[in-house]
This record gives C-alpha cells, structure tokens and sequence, in this order.
C-alpha cells in the first residue's frame, strides 16, 4: 500500500502564532477556541488554560492574559476585555487582520463572503460602521443583493471581503454577481493563499487515490472542506485523530492520500500514516510513505 502525504501539511503561519502563543503562556484564558481542532484544545486546556466565550466570564484583577483566537473577534469583545483590565495578547492571523483593516478605514456598506455562524465571519462583522451583509453561496446573493440594493444598501459604496477560508471559485461567481448589481462595489479578494493551496493539491493527489483520510477538526471550516475535496473525488473519511481510524474501510485500497487542514498539525497527519504502516504490517502488506 502506498501512502501519500501532501508536502502542504502542518498549521498554517495563523495558527501556529497563535497555538505557539497560548502554550508560552500557559496557564491563561484563551478567547473561544484558539483553533478548531480538538487534539490541540484538549492538550492545551490541560496544560491550564482556560476558554471565554464571552468578556464577563473574566475574573476581576486577574493576570493571566487572554490570548485573542487565530479567526478574530468583534471589535466590542476587545474593548470589553481591555475595559476590564485584561492584559490581551492578539493572536488574530495576519490575514483576517487586513479585512478588519479594511473594515474600519472603509467608508460605504459592506458584503462578507462566508459562513455566517463562523467566528472568524463573526469577528469581521463586528468591525467597521456601514451597513453589512453575510452571504453565503450564490444562491444568497441572488436573493438578497437586488432588494437590499433596492433599499439603498451601497448607495454611498460598497465594499465585499471574504472569509480566508472561502472557495475561491464561488467568491468569483458571487463577486461578479454583486458587481452587476452595485456599480460602486470595491471587491477585495481575501481569501489565504494557504488554504487555497491546499485544497487544489488535496484535488490533484485525490483525483489519484483509492481512498482519502482527511484528519482535523470536524468544526474546522477549511478542514471540512478538504474532506469535501476529497470526497468528489475518491471514498474518503474525516478523522481528528488516529485512533479513529476505520481499517475497515481501507481493503482493497492501494493509493490512500492521507491529508489535514491549516489547523491540524503535521504530528496528528504523520500519526495516521503510522496507524496506516501498522494495519499493513498486521495484514501483510507492504508498506511506501511518498509526500
């Protein structure tokens, strides 16, 4: 059985910051769910850390600082925290940074690309003063854009942003919808180069494969959607680590692509590809690791 590990594997620069932050400065609270991958949370809340989900929750004259997640937060959860004293240590990626940046230095309305249950969707709505509006998929967009702009929405501008992790196809075709409908839409594209790479490899190598094993958080958006990936193009699962693993599932398979998302980290990917070499020995089959 050959083993294929795409070189594009590990956290992404956001998450490592952030992850590499929270262990540092153990013990502290942690704003939400620093990244969206059980393995990590759980190694981190039992090193001491702890999760806020919301500014209350803050004990009073505490020291330990808050570590703000990779996706973000609204602006108001911020100011709420430093309101009550707490030393922050923003660990927002770079990337969602310059949308917030560009949520608060542009005038006009603004159109956010994403999932709206998101928190790094969440986040980006709660920056910047105009009008705002989350669109999900196409479909959405042709719903709501022509009466919103009916309504005056984007009369005085507009600006569309997506969430990182976003299709970057689906942004095109929403994108030149919006531009028909507001004629004074600013489109920027934000999606991470990072998260796009990996999904076009994870297309490319699935397309070869006899099954696919896609390991990460099942609450990690871009993780998912590799598992997405995957699945159109060869049988696949989507494990968070790699006693999860279903042998079963893998008879008869010669090529298995084993993959994981930007919040998944090389060890847990590297752990499945062991849990692999080991069924192939108990099952007497030889075992190669390509990446």
């Amino acid at each position: 059985m050959q083993c294929v590990i795409p070189e594009e594997t590990g956290f992404c620069y956001g998450v490592r910051l952030a992850v590499a932050a929270a262990r540092e400065h153990q013990p502290c609270f942690l704003y939400g769910e620093i990244v969206n991958n059980p393995v990590i949370m759980g190694d981190l809340t039992a090193g001491g850390c702890k999760i806020l989900h919301s500014p209350d929750e803050l004990p009073e004259k505490c020291e330990n600082p808050v570590v703000i997640r990779a996706h973000g937060v609204p602006k108001a959860v911020t100011d709420a925290l430093s309101a009550r004293g707490a030393r922050l240590i923003d660990k927002t990626c770079p990337h969602v940074k310059k949308i917030h940046r560009i949520m608060e230095e542009t005038d006009g309305d603004f159109i956010i690309i994403g999932k709206e249950r998101h928190p790094e969707v969440r986040g980006i709505f709660g920056r910047g003063q105009g009008r705002k509006l989350i669109v999900g998929n196409l479909g959405e967009a042709r719903a709501l854009l022509p009466e919103k702009a009916a309504a005056g929405f984007g009369s005085r501008g507009a600006v569309l942003v997506a969430q990182t992790t976003f299709e970057r196809e689906t942004f095109g075709e929403i994108a030149a919808f919006a531009q028909k409908i507001l004629p004074r839409l600013r489109v920027f594209e934000t999606i991470c180069d990072a998260t796009a790479l990996r999904r076009r490899k994870v297309a490319e190598l699935a397309a070869k494969a006899d099954f696919c094993v896609i390991v990460g958080g099942p609450e990690s958006s871009n993780t998912r959607k590799l598992y997405e990936t995957a699945k159109a193009r060869a049988k696949s699962a989507l494990i968070s680590r790699a006693e999860e693993l279903d042998t079963d599932a893998l008879k008869n398979a010669e090529t298995v692509l084993i993959a994981g998302g930007t919040s998944t980290p090389a060890e847990s990917v590297l752990e499945t590809a062991e849990a692999l070499r080991a069924y192939c020995e108990r099952t007497g089959q030889e075992f190669t690791l390509t990446d």
